[in-house]
C-alpha cells in the first residue's frame, strides 16, 4: 500500500468519525431546547423562544460554508489583480528595452 493510500484512508477514517460523532450529537440532543444570550455588559442580546439544538448545529454549518466560500472567492479574486508594465527606464540597456529588434 502506498503512502498516498495510507494518507487517503485516514483522512477517510477521520471523516467518518467526524461525521459520526456529530451524526450522534445530532441525535442524542434533538429534544433539547436552548436559549441563547450574549451579554456584552452594555447590552444584552437574545432570542426570544428557545432553539432546538440540531436547528442551531444547522445554522452552524451554514454559516461556516458561507464564510468558506467568501474567503475563497475573495482570495481568488486576489489573484487577479492586473499587473502594470515595469516602468521605462532610460538608462535600460537591456535588447527588450532598447528599441534593438534583433535584425
Amino acid at each position: 500500500m502506498s503512502a498516498r493510500a495510507v494518507g487517503i484512508l485516514i483522512v477517510v477514517i477521520l471523516a467518518l468519525a467526524g461525521v459520526g460523532a456529530t451524526a450522534l450529537f445530532w441525535i442524542q440532543n434533538s429534544a433539547r431546547r436552548v436559549m441563547l444570550t450574549l451579554n456584552l455588559g452594555v447590552v444584552e442580546l437574545g432570542l426570544a423562544e428557545p432553539v432546538p439544538v440540531p436547528v442551531l448545529m444547522g445554522i452552524c454549518l451554514a454559516s461556516g460554508f458561507f464564510i468558506a466560500i467568501v474567503l475563497m472567492l475573495a482570495m481568488r479574486m486576489g489573484g487577479r489583480k492586473r499587473r502594470s508594465p515595469a516602468p521605462y527606464d532610460p538608462y535600460d540597456s537591456s535588447p527588450a528595452t532598447s528599441g534593438d529588434r534583433g535584425y
